[in-house]
């Protein structure tokens, strides 16, 4: 979750990975619901608390992409903290 900037949202996220819901936690997703329907583009992100169970829908959702895969060139603005001197 290093691409997330907001403490407060990645500490929910952490909690519910953890098995640690608390209402608090529901409370701020329950803020972002409106209760009316909208149309948005695209599908839904789907959370998920283990990055094995992310990566087996990113697999299944890759291998429904019709045609053969394409190449890009990309460009990193900022490093991984993996990559980031500890």
């Amino acid at each position: 979750m290093y691409r997330q900037d907001d403490v407060q949202f990645v500490g929910v996220l952490n909690a519910i990975r953890r098995g640690e819901q608390r209402p608090e936690h529901r409370a701020l997703f329950s803020d972002c619901y409106t209760g009316r329907d909208v149309e948005v583009p695209g599908k839904p992100i789907k959370l998920r608390p283990k990055n094995d169970q992310a990566q087996e829908i990113n697999e299944r959702e890759m291998e429904a992409i019709p045609g053969p895969p394409t190449v890009t060139d990309s460009c990193v603005s900022r490093p991984s903290p993996e990559h980031l001197p500890r």
